[in-house]
Formats: C-alpha cells, structure tokens, sequence
C-alpha cells in the first residue's frame, strides 16, 4: 500500500486485523500487539503522529508485559 501511496486503505485493512486479532486472541496477545505496532507505523507514514504515538506505546507496553524489557520490540523502543 505505501509504494502504491494507499495508506488510507492500508490503514483500514490494519484497523480490520487489529479487531480480528483483538477478538480471536484477546487484547493481551503477541499477535495482537504486532498488528498495533504495524497500524500505529501507518499511522506515522500518514503525519498522524499523535495517534501513530499513542498506539505504538500501548503496543510496547503490552509487549513488554507479555515478553518482558528485553524482549526484540520491547528494547527496539
């Protein structure tokens, strides 16, 4: 989608997954968080930096409790 200069739809397919996600594995999964990680980098390629910032910490911070500090993302942030 970014080479096609589709973040918009790139940001409602990763909206889609997240609640996917959110509802089959819970809030507190791995799989989850790597999906809010992925949408809140869309949401910085957009100029929404606010929101991108808000998600990408949520998504630390859940990945952090599930995997600990010095986990790959975790300590990537």
């Amino acid at each position: 989608y970014r080479d096609q200069g589709r973040l918009a739809d790139a940001e409602a397919a990763s909206l889609k997954s997240y609640n996917l996600a959110k509802k089959s594995f819970g809030a507190e999964n791995g799989y989850t968080t790597s999906i809010m990680a992925n949408r809140g980098t869309i949401l910085g390629l957009q100029g929404r930096y606010r929101d991108a910032e808000e998600i990408l910490k949520s998504a630390i911070s859940l990945d952090e409790k599930l995997k600990g500090p010095n986990e790959c993302l975790t300590a990537a942030a």
